[in-house]
């Protein structure tokens, strides 16, 4: 395939610029080309791929699409399908594949991209890690992106309540527009700082705690870990000691968010309430489901895509991005 693209890099933190660069050219028979419809910004990393339409390029040993098949890569991961990991639906965790865009190879922010094991790493247009359960209850951490799609799809699950915390009041609004049954602005939690931050002030004024005052924090602890299910999805160390802070007996909290710096998970509490804490990448083992739910109409997700940019706008669309909070941004959507 001749010819050069456009492609978006980092010349360094916080300097995206575009390029250009060879069109990329199929390396296995299980490749495909794909020319990109639509892609988006995923926060941390900057990047996510959504729609896109196969180019004439798909290796010989491709069979579930063909040239100009409309398609969504749902992911930074490729499937081979075949190996162990793969079978145990976590193909984030592939041997032949795994993250490989934008970690490996080229990623998604192109005119056109070579994904690998196409068969098992695109799905045809047209993850319980919380383990949400009927008339269960629920808190999701964070109101962006990742944490409005848990909250949409939580309520396939019927829970009969859900709340969403954050500090911005805009991204909260977005939450009760979804469906969320309370909203909170955590600042205004009085659990919001570690417990053991509050314990050290206490005790630079105070010399001593009666045996009746830490009967009466240990019920206060306890009442506040009212939440069968405390869904993360910020990705900070904040936002996971909340977490811990409001999880009640015998719950979980799911980690969805990415995480760059170290949590602290303060098992002397969490062992003793039956407290389970999952966390995996996303592996889109569920993609195929949501994509028919969408088609359907039964996933309202209108609104998630607040701003619109050309690929040639992409430097703009990471500025806008960057100030979510002032411009009242979610998800970019890049048209090529």
């Amino acid at each position: 395939m001749p010819g050069t693209m456009k492609v978006l890099v980092y010349e360094g933190v916080g300097k995206p610029v575009l390029q250009e660069r060879p069109i990329p050219e199929l390396q296995k028979p299980t490749d495909a080309i794909v020319k990109m419809l639509h892609a988006s910004i995923l926060d941390l990393w900057n990047r996510a791929p959504y729609h896109q339409r196969p180019f004439q390029s798909v290796g010989t040993s491709v069979k579930s699409i063909k040239p100009n098949d409309k398609v969504l890569i749902a992911n930074i991961v490729t499937s081979c399908r075949t190996c162990d990991n793969c079978k145990k639906n976590m193909p984030s965790h592939c041997l032949d594949g795994g993250w490989v865009l934008g970690h490996k190879i080229d990623e998604t922010q192109a005119e056109y991209v070579r994904i690998p094991h196409a068969d098992g790493s695109v799905h045809l247009c047209g993850d319980k890690c919380g383990r949400v359960t009927p008339g269960c209850t629920i808190a999701i951490v964070g109101a962006g992106p990742v944490g409005l799609s848990a909250l949409i799809i939580a309520q396939l699950y019927s829970p009969s309540t859900v709340i969403v915390i954050d500090l911005d009041q805009n991204r909260l609004k977005n939450a009760k527009r979804y469906g969320a049954t309370n909203t909170v602005v955590s600042g205004k939690f009085s659990f919001l700082s570690s417990p053991w931050t509050l314990c050290l002030m206490f005790m630079s004024i105070i010399a001593f705690r009666t045996q009746r005052r830490r009967r009466s924090n240990r019920s206060n602890r306890q009442q506040r870990r009212r939440y069968r299910t405390v869904i993360e999805t910020a990705g900070t160390p904040n936002s996971f000691d909340l977490c811990q802070d409001i999880v009640t007996t015998g719950g979980i909290i799911a980690n969805l968010g990415v995480h760059g710096h170290k949590v602290d998970l303060h098992m002397d509490r969490l062992w003793g309430n039956n407290i389970t804490v999952s966390a995996k990448m996303v592996d889109a083992t569920s993609a195929a489901t949501l994509i028919r739910l969408l088609n359907s109409g039964k996933l309202n997700v209108k609104g998630i895509a607040t701003h619109q940019f050309k690929f040639d706008e992409m430097v703009k669309a990471y500025e806008t991005f960057g100030k979510a909070a002032e411009f009242n941004a979610l998800k970019m959507m890049i048209s090529f």
